[in-house]
């Protein structure tokens, strides 16, 4: 009997613990986004530089890390959001994802390596936080 109170206990205990940290996701992606658009836009002449990027790529990239930060940030500030932004920022997450990729693979022979870990890197995080965001949009709604 101890036993499966145990187990019910840890279940309760970890399904709290989803959900609480799956409820401040969406700080996460707004706080990431931001600061990363910011640090590449006051970096972006020595990035360009270092990763053998054209500058317009990497203001490009800075510029739509804070585009998608603000409209992260503001649903996160809400206590519910509608299905249908969670899904739009779900869906901007992977496309952003599939962006990425394409420009690493395009640049596979022109870009540094300081640039490729950069280009993917970003493309492998924010293809995994959409996916997140998608499969727990029902949390994220607020509703739960």
């Amino acid at each position: 009997m101890l036993l499966g109170r145990t187990f019910v206990f840890k279940f309760i205990k970890d399904l709290f613990l989803k959900k609480t940290i799956i409820k401040n996701l969406l700080w996460v992606d707004c706080i990431g986004a931001l600061l990363a658009g910011i640090i590449v836009l006051i970096l972006s002449q020595y990035l360009a530089i270092v990763y053998n990027l054209p500058i317009f790529l990497v203001i490009f990239i800075g510029l739509i890390n804070i585009l998608y930060g603000s409209f992260s940030f503001s649903l996160a500030r809400k206590n519910q959001r509608s299905s249908y932004l969670i899904k739009l920022l779900s869906v901007g997450n992977l496309t952003w994802a599939l962006f990425m990729v394409s420009v690493g693979t395009y640049s596979l022979n022109s870009s540094s390596i300081f640039g490729l870990i950069h280009i993917f890197g970003e493309g492998i995080y924010v293809g995994i936080l959409g996916y997140i965001e998608w499969k727990n949009r029902s949390i994220l709604m607020g509703f739960y």
